[in-house]
């Protein structure tokens, strides 16, 4: 890693109690600290290519359903966000019946807290009695509306339509549709229908130079005993832009397309049918190679199996897939049926962290990787696993700093909930430079950059807490501040832990440093020694606190530090009684807890 002024803390922290329902973020949140979702902002947060440490940390209560009121609809599914400049999150979606989830029309909401979602309007409302291209009276309706912001600042939202309920014929009667706005969502244009033939499931895409991409499940084959024989051949195909949505290429897309990726599935009457659907495609960051995830259905054309895997597919530098294989795959740098699931999106933090996402068996899941967007990270369920928290498919997630807000549909009508969006949010710590600011131990965070690095914990409940240092003239500084503390001042309970470990193994050893701030006002600073706590001594620290929450500084001496400190040093950082720490623990130990690496 490149070296740098001052300290760096790497990966993560340890979670909390539990609950239910969101009160954040909400502009300024309590009024004697900082929010977590405003630290960690800035344009130097590069990790140098050391993301292993990383992790996505849940924000406890922040899980929430959009109802009714929210979606003015009874089947709303298909959850896609973008956030507006002035700070609104916008979630578009479409409608679903009892028959069908394809989609009829599609509509969006708002919200300015993730919390609080108010209805907007249909963006494309379904068009009855309108003129096909058969001299035929059709039905259009919609599904799948993507937003994107254009390098021009105007928003762009593009959508599926389809000439009828069933997509699978009249191929002139289907396509896909664009509108723009130039005032962060409040209008729009007239709907504008490029790209006419079958298609599915569109994702938009800007490039770093400017072009606009969207990609799309393609059902290229057009071969009706395919499609009679219910066994569907699909691949992602993409059209672009290069002035910002005005036009597109190729202008004829029913006979001229462009492939990106697909794999070979069977074969049927002497035809070739492919799999790969449902795009997501991140270009990474740095670079000009894309990375492309779909669905695809392993079983054979004997089958209507719906045996749906993930598959990752790599493209060459300069945005380039390659040239199909003699089997037709295409491209050749694949991972075929990488994991069980279906319905997948792929993003990425500025800082590099990949997030993938799928439903397999109707529960939303995501896993990570690093910028390469290899070596995925085992699965995780999103929201927990209370009740219908986490079930339902056709979901999404958005990189908004280091908030990672997350949703999902078709939730299911358990308890009398009626169908629902579920939306919830994720906290990515990885490795943050330490700041080299001089600190006053006096309870004032004025000192301390409002969009600072830090640490957060919080994953069981709203008791949000973060974590941050400073390093100047010899000293060690941290400022932590805790959002809704649920324990009653002065109690046992109101504390918070920082464990100070030389580099190696993650595992606790004589000589570490533990540091119990209490916020009746003292630090007891322990060594570790035998598998337990040792005599301790104060240090100087400095609490303040209000009716939602608490702060304190506090300061240590480099001097203190665990030998080896000068190269690393791994930190553990909780909050609250419900810590429980053993003479030996590796990391593997618990979910709960992850190590922190403090680098000079």
């Amino acid at each position: 890693m490149i070296q740098r002024a001052g300290l760096i803390l790497s990966a993560c922290v340890l979670l909390l109690s539990c609950g239910h329902k969101a009160d954040t973020p909400a502009d300024g949140g309590p009024s004697g600290i900082t929010p977590y979702y405003k630290l960690n902002q800035g344009e130097d947060l590069s990790l140098e290519h050391n993301t292993a440490l990383s992790v996505l940390t849940y924000v406890g209560d922040s899980w929430i359903l959009a109802g009714r009121d929210a979606t003015q609809m009874d089947m709303p599914i298909y959850p896609r966000f973008i956030k507006t400049t002035d700070g609104r999150y916008l979630m578009f979606f479409h409608a679903g019946n009892a028959s069908s989830w394809a989609g009829e029309y599609c509509a969006y909401a708002q919200s300015s807290d993730l919390v609080n979602w108010s209805f907007c309007r249909q963006i494309f409302p379904i068009n009855r009695n309108v003129q096909g291209h058969y001299d035929n009276v059709i039905t259009r309706y919609y599904a799948g509306a993507h937003p994107l912001r254009l390098a021009d600042g105007r928003l762009m939202v593009v959508a599926s339509y389809r000439g009828s309920a069933d997509m699978r014929h009249n191929l002139l009667d289907n396509g896909l549709a664009l509108k723009f706005s130039s005032d962060e969502g409040e209008s729009w244009s007239q709907e504008v229908r490029i790209n006419v033939g079958t298609n599915w499931e569109p994702r938009p895409l800007l490039l770093p130079g400017g072009r606009v991409i969207i990609y799309y499940t393609d059902s290229r084959p057009y071969v009706e005993n395919v499609w009679n024989s219910a066994i569907v051949s699909t691949g992602v195909s993409y059209i672009y832009s290069d002035d910002n949505g005005k036009t597109w290429l190729p202008d004829d897309p029913l006979n001229n397309h462009i492939g990106a990726f697909r794999q070979l599935r069977d074969s049927k009457n002497g035809q070739k049918v492919y799999t790969d659907q449902m795009p997501g495609v991140i270009c990474l960051k740095g670079s000009s190679i894309l990375v492309g995830t779909g669905e695809a259905n392993q079983a054979p054309c004997s089958s209507t199996s719906t045996n749906f895997h993930i598959s990752l597919a790599y493209s060459g530098p300069d945005y380039d897939w390659g040239s199909p294989d003699a089997d037709g795959n295409l491209p050749v740098d694949r991972a075929n049926a990488a994991f069980k699931g279906a319905a997948p999106t792929i993003e990425q933090f500025p800082s590099g962290e990949v997030v993938l996402t799928y439903n397999n068996n109707n529960t939303f899941y995501m896993r990570t990787a690093g910028e390469s967007a290899r070596g995925f990270s085992d699965e995780e369920r999103f929201f927990g696993t209370e009740g219908i928290m986490g079930r339902g498919f056709w979901g999404s997630v958005l990189p908004d700093g280091h908030v990672l807000v997350a949703g999902v549909g078709g939730s299911g009508g358990a308890s009398g909930l009626g169908y629902s969006l579920q939306v919830g949010q994720y906290y990515l710590n990885h490795d943050i430079y330490s700041a080299s600011h001089p600190v006053t131990v006096d309870g004032n965070n004025g000192e301390w950059p409002s969009s600072g690095q830090a640490l957060f914990v919080g994953s069981r409940d709203k008791m949000h807490a973060t974590l941050r240092s400073s390093v100047k003239d010899g000293r060690l500084y941290f400022l932590a501040e805790v959002e809704n503390p649920s324990w009653t001042h002065g109690s046992p309970s109101a504390y918070v832990s920082v464990y100070l470990a030389s580099s190696g193994s993650g595992v606790l050893a004589d000589g570490d440093l533990c540091l119990k701030l209490s916020f009746d006002g003292s630090v007891r600073a322990s060594k570790w020694q035998n598998g337990w706590r040792n005599a301790s001594a104060e240090v100087p620290c400095s609490v303040k606190e209000g009716t939602d929450w608490s702060l304190a500084e506090f300061s240590i001496p480099l001097s203190a530090c665990p030998s080896g400190a000068a190269e690393s040093l791994k930190i553990n950082f909780g909050v609250g009684d419900s810590i429980s720490f053993q003479s030996v623990l590796p990391i593997a130990d618990t979910s709960t807890q992850k190590w922190l690496t403090l680098y000079n």
